[in-house]
């Protein structure tokens, strides 16, 4: 079992970069691992910020799974079972990642707020 969590969060804290430690101390946690490796049917969106901006993520039974005011330099991974709505403030400054995808967020974006759905 050792030998498996080291090769689920060794690239966690690669992608992290200079949060490599909070990853560290991160994946120590049980709940981390699923985050990892999504469960089936789950999808992962991982989100970083270079500006103050504002994220709310609702998944296909409509519940919000995250709603939060991210600072510059933060990082947030959310798994949810999809499609999910995604409505982001200050859709300039952040970063979208879907399943290991970074997803272009200019052409969902009008007065620098994003709205999609990723299924």
């Amino acid at each position: 079992a050792a030998g498996s969590e080291g090769a689920l969060t060794a690239p966690v804290a690669e992608t992290q970069g200079p949060a490599e430690s909070a990853a560290a101390s991160a994946a120590s946690a049980p709940a981390a691992a699923p985050i990892a490796a999504a469960t089936a049917g789950m999808a992962v969106v991982r989100l970083q910020a270079t500006e103050r901006s504002w994220v709310s993520i609702t998944d296909r039974n409509n519940k919000n799974i995250f709603d939060k005011i991210m600072v510059a330099g933060i990082e947030e991974t959310v798994q949810g079972e999809p499609p999910l709505q995604v409505v982001i403030g200050n859709a300039p400054s952040t970063t979208l990642t879907f399943n290991n995808q970074t997803i272009d967020l200019a052409p969902v974006t009008h007065d620098r707020v994003a709205r999609l759905t990723l299924e």
